[in-house]
């Protein structure tokens, strides 16, 4: 490869790389190694940005607002690499790829442990992890802290894989961030007892109710904490549970009350005290029919809607936090709540959420970034011999 640089300018280059790569790295014990791997770094960074000459030419469709054509992009790759070589030095652009593709590779490695898998379990995981880094704002970096949390959370490798896709699109919705999505799948996961398959569900139902109620992806972490295993013990749905979360939502309740207000109301139903089976029997109800999980949430609110119960009726007859609850999904009618549940029902409304999205400069520019820095991890897998010489 003919050198861009002056014979002098081109000796102190190399000096300089040799130098910084010394300090960068405590595990340089071969110095004129380390300066011999350098060139061969560089020669075959060009030949990889030729091979990747079709795979930009697809990219290319969804980024018309950056680069009008292939040449502009190859063009924009180009300059991306040679300004880190020019302007910080060829060893910053060196560091640069080693430091991605060894945390990534550690990443992995933790996945690879904890999730119990084979090294070719791992490196499929690794692939769909790239991709969903490149299709959505998480990263690579991002997606393999993901992919982690969610590990560490239980779910296992299929789940974990299907999760991201889902994880990386959440993020965009407000106030979201990412141990928020993480926890917020993982906990209605495991709680409903829902399968892999079912985690576009699960996202469609916490992206609708972001839309319909005053809550944001955290909001909905912090409701999951105290309500989302009592639901499922009562025998009550996803979409009936985020019905009345999101009923008592409108009205201003707050998402910690919420969540604490709904477990006690459900575990009075599951446990019934007699003061409030003595209150059904004075209103000429059967507390038999108000029982969960043997009886639908819906059906009971129902039955005490049509009884004419009042709020001091309500108050005498069960806690506070439980009272204030069923108050207001009483004042809410079981109307509004079976709408509401309706319209959480089989929404799709993350796909549509996402579609708008993509139409944003800010998600574009992101995707355009995850897209580059994907590409430091493919040269680092393409140099990785070169790589372990160098550290």
């Amino acid at each position: 490869t003919k050198p861009y640089m002056s014979g002098t300018t081109y000796t102190k280059a190399t000096k300089d790389a040799q130098d910084t790569v010394k300090q960068a790295t405590a595990t340089v014990n071969q110095y004129k190694a380390a300066q011999q791997q350098l060139h061969p770094v560089m020669s075959q960074t060009e030949k990889y940005l030729t091979k990747q000459h079709q795979a930009w030419q697809v990219h290319s469709r969804g980024l018309q607002g950056f680069a009008s054509d292939l040449k502009n992009m190859m063009q924009m790759q180009l300059r991306w690499f040679s300004s880190a070589a020019v302007l910080t030095g060829i060893p910053t652009a060196f560091i640069k790829v080693v430091k991605d593709f060894t945390l990534f590779e550690q990443n992995l490695q933790s996945l690879k442990v904890i999730l119990g898998i084979t090294a070719e379990q791992a490196q499929t995981l690794g692939l769909t992890i790239r991709q969903v880094g490149k299709d959505t704002v998480l990263g690579a970096a991002g997606a393999a802290k993901a992919a982690l949390l969610f590990a560490q959370a239980g779910l296992t490798g299929k789940e974990t894989a299907q999760a991201l896709q889902v994880a990386g699109k959440l993020m965009v919705l407000p106030g979201a961030s990412l141990d928020s999505v993480v926890k917020s799948l993982a906990t209605v996961l495991h709680s409903f007892k829902y399968e892999a398959k079912d985690i576009s569900k699960i996202a469609d139902v916490l992206a609708k109710s972001t839309d319909l109620a005053t809550l944001n992806i955290q909001d909905l972490g912090t409701v999951f904490n105290f309500l989302a295993s009592q639901s499922s013990l009562a025998g009550i749905k996803l979409e009936e549970m985020m019905s009345l979360v999101v009923a008592l939502s409108k009205m201003g309740v707050a998402p910690s009350t919420i969540g604490t207000g709904l477990s006690q109301f459900f575990t009075e139903l599951l446990d019934m005290q007699p003061r409030l089976r003595a209150k059904l029997y004075s209103l000429g109800l059967d507390p038999e029919k108000f029982r969960l999980p043997a009886n639908n949430i819906m059906d009971i609110l129902q039955q005490l809607q049509k009884s004419g119960i009042g709020v001091s009726d309500i108050f005498e007859s069960m806690e506070t936090r439980s009272a204030r609850a069923l108050s207001g999904l009483v004042n809410t009618g079981t109307t509004e709540l079976r709408k509401i549940q309706g319209e959480l029902t089989n929404s799709g409304y993350l796909a549509v959420f996402w579609g708008e999205a993509l139409k944003g400069t800010s998600v574009q520019a992101k995707l355009f970034y995850n897209t580059l820095a994907d590409l430091t991890l493919t040269i680092g897998q393409e140099f990785n011999p070169v790589i372990k010489i160098s550290i």
